[in-house]
């Protein structure tokens, strides 16, 4: 069993039954001939799966998809700090539109305060560095230039922190902001976002590649792509922070599609597809190619 590394499995034995549990979304780190030595694939989600397909060497046979998980058990319940919200993904996936945006939500419940988790400054100087495509090396620009602008208005870049301290971050928050919107394929789960439906804060998301076959109908959620429904995306936010019946409603909802990701729930997946894949690699004649 390999994480994200089919070239790992390379020298296994070719009768044990060799699985890639795939979180990136393409194969260029490979070396040649990778799927010689891989019999299962897991993608996190429906749509990676579709959209990992045709672009790789990989049979679509070998496929399976294996969601990721939560843990409720690791947040608290308690008091949530008033105005609380959190940013906790890459920066290239939308934290430029929740800073430009920000003003006004500050505006509308000037409780607000916003902090934001990841290695930002590390980001922005590898994206100006290296100028992967125009799109990111100016939201690089921007997101560096905005975010001294907004300190009197309750940002912090806190940056990279601890899994415990993390859990205690969503365990404070009222509201997740992630206008989702990357440049190409990028999110093919968003374990950030299953993990504020665990912990009670408020999921406000977008759409965007695997998000709406997700997490539709269980958070608070604009259509992709979010920079035409940013108007919508800041009353939501606000609503999350100021509005108790529509907070109530959400994390009930949100919890529950949490309840569907435990660790215990994906363990019996991940149980069933190694049995049935194994039973089949050994009776291939019976029941055909895998």
């Amino acid at each position: 069993y390999a994480w994200i590394d089919p070239d790992l499995l390379r020298g296994c034995p070719p009768e044990s039954l060799r699985v890639v549990n795939q979180q990136l979304n393409d194969w260029q780190y490979c070396a040649p001939g990778f799927d010689d030595w891989v019999d299962v694939i897991t993608s996190p989600s429906q749509s990676h799966c579709d959209h990992m397909v045709p672009q790789t060497p990989v049979s679509p046979a070998k496929w399976e998809v294996l969601q990721n998980g939560c843990d409720p058990g690791q947040y608290e319940d308690g008091p949530r700090v008033p105005g609380r919200v959190i940013y906790g993904s890459c920066a290239s996936r939308g934290l430029h539109l929740l800073l430009e945006r920000w003003p006004e939500i500050k505006a509308l419940a000037p409780e607000a305060n916003l902090r934001i988790f990841y290695d930002i400054d590390n980001w922005i100087n590898s994206v100006i560095q290296c100028q992967p495509d125009p799109e990111q090396v100016r939201r690089a620009h921007y997101i560096r230039a905005r975010m001294p602008e907004l300190e009197h208005l309750g940002v912090v870049k806190v940056g990279s922190t601890s899994r415990r301290q993390m859990a205690r971050e969503f365990s404070q928050a009222m509201v997740l902001a992630y206008p989702c919107d990357p440049v190409r394929f990028t999110e093919g789960f968003s374990v950030t976002t299953m993990e504020a439906c665990a912990s009670g804060a408020v999921p406000v998301i977008s759409s965007a590649d695997s998000l709406g076959q997700i997490y539709g109908g269980s958070v608070a959620m604009v259509p992709a792509p979010p920079a035409d429904h940013m108007d919508k995306f800041v009353l939501l936010v606000v609503n999350g922070l100021r509005n108790p019946e529509f907070r109530s409603a959400v994390v009930k909802s949100a919890r529950a599609c949490a309840a569907l990701h435990t660790w215990p729930v994906l363990a019996e997946r991940l149980e069933e597809i190694l049995e049935r894949r194994l039973f089949l690699k050994r009776n291939p004649g019976r029941f055909g190619p895998i």
